[in-house]
């Protein structure tokens, strides 16, 4: 079982853009502890909208299609036992 504090990969691209989760908490308009669920995969990318998935993106300095990639990395971590 995977350990929430484990940093997937929306946390390494945050990391990778050099940001800490509040910056792009503040930037992508995502509240502060909804983007943290995000990063340990308590919650979906793919229930993000689109708007909030385009300011993400923005913030992090990534194309859509990286983090569609992302969600599904982070899926595939959610199926891990």
């Amino acid at each position: 079982m995977r350990l929430p504090t484990e940093r997937g990969p929306l946390a390494q691209a945050r990391i990778s853009a050099g940001k800490t989760q509040k910056t792009v908490s503040v930037e992508s308009g995502n509240a502060y502890a909804h983007l943290r669920r995000l990063e340990t995969g308590e919650r979906s990318i793919c229930g993000l909208s689109l708007e909030k998935s385009s300011a993400l993106c923005k913030s992090l300095g990534i194309s859509l299609d990286r983090l569609l990639l992302i969600a599904q990395q982070q899926e595939a971590r959610n199926r891990m036992p």
